[in-house]
């Protein structure tokens, strides 16, 4: 019988790299946060925020809260607001499998995202409507462009 060539029996590494325990602060602020604004994304309508008419009729089923902050993001962000429970998800999913890698530059990267999908968007199609009262980039697209005349006036 022929020998072995190590005396190691283990197939493995040596060493085991430590295992990061999951951020659950992290993930439940992302989950409740995330099913929130989705519940209150998916049953908008424009006619639940005060800003169309002071005595709503229709009811969001997360509340006036809900309803008043879908339209602050649908105006600010425009068509990228429903990027923002996408990301929320994926936040969640990234704090309970790999905690080391929620950082801030990953947070950051995310909101350069949200913003350069709301200048594509506003590129792609600038109707304005009740659902989207800034047009389709929100005022975010509005705000930019204005800082870059200044700057280019400078």
């Amino acid at each position: 019988m022929r020998k072995s060539e190590t005396s190691n029996s283990n197939d493995g590494p040596s060493y085991q790299a430590p295992r990061y325990r999951p951020n659950v602060p992290a993930a439940v602020v992302c989950a409740l946060l995330g099913a929130y604004l989705t519940s209150a994304l998916v049953a908008y309508d424009p006619a639940q925020s005060k800003f169309h008419t002071s005595n709503p009729v229709l009811k969001n089923p997360m509340g006036w809260i809900g309803a008043e902050t879908v339209h602050g993001l649908l105006l600010g962000v425009g068509v990228s607001t429903w990027l923002i429970p996408a990301f929320l998800i994926w936040l969640l999913v990234v704090s309970v499998r790999s905690s080391k890698h929620l950082t801030g530059t990953r947070i950051i990267a995310m909101i350069i995202a949200i913003a350069s999908s709301a200048s594509l968007a506003t590129m792609a199609m600038d109707a304005r409507s009740d659902y989207f009262p800034a047009g389709a980039g929100g005022l975010t697209v509005a705000a930019f462009f204005a800082v870059w005349a200044l700057a280019m006036l400078a």
